[in-house]
């Protein structure tokens, strides 16, 4: 087997998967942001917080398990259906039962529907369970996209058609639902598999013993964001919560294709040459250049951009937003390469690092916010949120290179530089259009800003050899 090859198909069919999603949920959250406000998206983050804080158990470490086993029997897969579909039916019922005191203790209207409805795709996802992880260790994303694309389009019309008629933020929900169950049906179809009657102690503890460890990461990772929308929502207003996550939302689009793209298509390759660490260092550096330039180029457009960018999609409702849309674009720099070091952690059968790393940075920032958000504007917060993100993506990129063996301090440099080299890029064509192409304003400006910036990013990357911009614009 070629896997040069077959990454790159993986990383194609990937990006096929991711692009069709983001688009989707990007053109439906601009239509929502213009029939809803602020505050109605803070408590829509509220919903979200019961719902993914328990949809990891569906969709975590045991998936993570069976990808990552050499051997996986057919005794495994059986196991980990029923019990997937047994824990995603126990969570359904808590959630369902939980949610009239949820909606009682925040005393929002609709809240416990909103928690009941959305969390029907606990139950729907765990029938695909098995599917997906057949495909991924077949090296074969083709049969996910395949199924993903379909589904992302009808759901499109769906969550269309319901917002023009009225039905608010019950059409994202909906939207989702559809989605999530077209995906389902198709993939049932596209990879077959008939799950037999059997539960296995043995494999149950087998797969635990790693799946466990990539759970309790991940419901870190999730526990950390969702408790501080909880925080959010308790010092500051639904108005300020609702535009930073519209925020997040508006950057995260372009952003996680390229993340996800990266994530889906090389982690299948890392798996199987885990204890190779010449070809996994050689995979790593290659995709964490070509990620940071990428990264870069998007977050320098949003950040320079980023009062015409909500202004011409969201209106003038959305205008205080600016700020932490700049924020978030700076935050978020690291973040998709920091994803890349936890797969090769969980690659190599080493989740304890990350784990250990998780839980000290994210203990601590919570900590921090809540000694200072009680007198800090949410602003300074968010500030501070951001700086962690950098910082524990350098501490990832550290222990990675003792890992695999590269040279932390200059490719951190060479980072360094690609950023520095941005950031004057950036001035240097917003000065000259706010002071000398007056006339150019609005969306006009921010396509000459985007063409002049993307083509004085694309010369560095000539210069500097190493990004490989051949192979990612040719």
């Amino acid at each position: 087997m070629d896997l040069n090859k077959v990454t790159g198909k993986n990383v194609k069919w990937s990006f096929i998967e991711s692009i069709s999603l983001k688009l989707v949920g990007f053109v439906l959250s601009i239509i929502l942001a213009r029939l809803l406000t602020p505050a109605d998206f803070g408590i829509l983050a509220i919903v979200n917080v019961f719902y993914l804080l328990v949809h990891l158990f569906i969709d975590g470490g045991l998936k993570e398990a069976l990808i990552q086993k050499k051997h996986a029997t057919d005794t495994d897969y059986s196991t980990m259906f029923w019990l997937n579909l047994a824990m995603a039916l126990i969570l359904y019922g808590v959630l369902f039962l939980a949610a009239p005191f949820i909606e009682s203790f925040y005393k929002y209207d609709g809240l416990g529907f909103y928690i009941r409805l959305q969390s029907v795709t606990l139950i729907i996802e765990s029938f695909g369970f098995i599917q997906i992880v057949k495909a991924t260790r077949d090296l074969n994303l083709k049969r996910i996209t395949t199924a993903r694309i379909p589904a992302s389009i009808i759901s499109f019309f769906v969550g269309i058609g319901m917002a023009y008629s009225g039905f608010g933020v019950i059409s994202l929900i909906i939207q989702q639902l559809v989605s999530i169950l077209i995906y389902t049906l198709l993939l049932t179809v596209k990879i077959k598999y008939k799950p037999q009657l059997l539960l296995n102690i043995k494999s149950i503890k087998s797969l635990f013993s790693f799946g466990f460890k990539i759970i309790a990461i991940s419901y870190i990772s999730r526990f950390y964001v969702q408790s501080l929308n909880l925080l959010y929502a308790f010092y500051y207003t639904p108005s300020l919560l609702g535009l930073y996550t519209k925020s997040k939302s508006l950057q995260g689009a372009p952003v996680e294709i390229i993340s996800a793209t990266f994530s889906k298509g090389i982690y299948p390759t890392m798996v199987k040459v885990q204890q190779h660490n010449r070809f996994l260092r050689k995979i790593f550096l290659s995709n964490f250049k070509r990620l940071s330039f990428l990264m870069i180029i998007l977050n320098g457009i949003l950040f320079f951009n980023a009062y015409n960018i909500i202004l011409f999609l969201l209106g003038e409702q959305w205008i205080e937003m600016t700020v932490y849309l700049k924020i978030v674009a700076v935050g978020s720099l690291l973040l998709p390469v920091t994803a890349q070091i936890i797969n090769l952690f969980k690659a190599k059968g080493l989740p304890d690092l990350v784990l250990k790393i998780e839980i000290a940075v994210k203990s601590t920032t919570l900590l921090l916010i809540l000694s200072l958000a009680s007198f800090s504007e949410f602003a300074t917060i968010i500030w501070l949120i951001a700086s962690i993100n950098i910082l524990s993506g350098v501490i990832f990129l550290f222990f990675c290179s003792k890992l695999i063996g590269f040279d932390f301090i200059n490719e951190l440099l060479n980072v360094l530089g690609l950023f520095s080299y941005h950031i004057f890029l950036g001035l240097s064509i917003s000065y000259l259009l706010e002071n000398y192409f007056t006339d150019i304003q609005g969306v006009i400006q921010i396509v000459v800003f985007t063409i002049i910036y993307t083509l004085g990013a694309i010369a560095y990357g000539f210069i500097r050899k190493d990004y490989q911009i051949k192979r990612i614009f040719f």
